[in-house]
């Protein structure tokens, strides 16, 4: 009878130290879990409020770099190194990347304006020199096609190069110097006035002598029915 109770209690007290490690053990993870914060999305967040945020909830912001995107109002967020949703511990730092407010000698937009509209905004850049190239396009005449350095890039020092349109190509051209082209060359000649790039097309144009005047009725620009 004696060794039953003395089993009793030992199975009591087994019982309870299992119970008692178990709460244990679950109180730590609670703790622990408690401890560790989900990161939130920054984003588009301006800076002074993205500090706000992470400062209620135990987190330091870092600011790594400054940067211009045209994307993003000034003084936001446009990159935060740790991505939202995940869970850190309370105290670790977020680096994030801020959108800057454009320099005074940076880019403006000039693709897609015409040429005579962009001239002031050019003037007030104190640029090396302004290349422009033209390319035959379906755009109007005088529209920018493309510009480099790019909007929102700094000028100061650089080339400014702009591609215009020169709308349609003239139906008439002085031939160049065929031979001195390679056939893709040459085929790019074609497409730009207009003309289908086919073997055929390719084949006159290269019988044609330098200095010669042409126009598109000398090659065949539809195919026959």
């Amino acid at each position: 009878m004696e060794s039953k109770i003395k089993f009793a209690f030992i199975y009591i007290a087994i019982f309870f130290s299992c119970a008692a490690l178990s709460f244990f053990v679950s109180i730590q993870i609670l703790v622990q879990e408690k401890a560790h914060i989900e990161v939130p999305s920054l984003m588009g967040m301006p800076i002074k409020e993205a500090e706000q945020t992470l400062d209620q909830l135990g987190l330091d912001l870092k600011v790594k770099e400054e940067r211009f995107d045209p994307e993003y109002i000034p003084e936001t967020i446009i990159h935060q190194s740790i991505a939202p949703m995940q869970k850190i511990p309370k105290g670790r730092k977020i680096f994030v990347i801020v959108s800057k407010t454009p320099s005074i000698d940076s880019m403006p937009k000039l693709v897609g304006t015409q040429l005579s509209l962009v001239k002031q905004s050019l003037s007030k850049l104190e640029l090396n020199t302004v290349k422009l190239s033209y390319v035959c396009s379906e755009e109007v005449k005088n529209k920018i096609l493309d510009q480099k350095p790019l909007f929102g890039q700094s000028s100061q020092g650089q080339e400014v190069s702009l591609l215009i349109s020169e709308g349609r190509c003239s139906q008439e051209w002085v031939v160049g110097d065929v031979n001195a082209h390679s056939n893709s060359q040459l085929e790019e000649t074609l497409r730009q006035r207009g003309i289908p790039s086919t073997s055929q097309n390719l084949s006159k144009l290269k019988k044609l002598k330098k200095g010669m005047l042409v126009s598109s009725s000398h090659f065949i620009v539809q195919a026959s029915p």
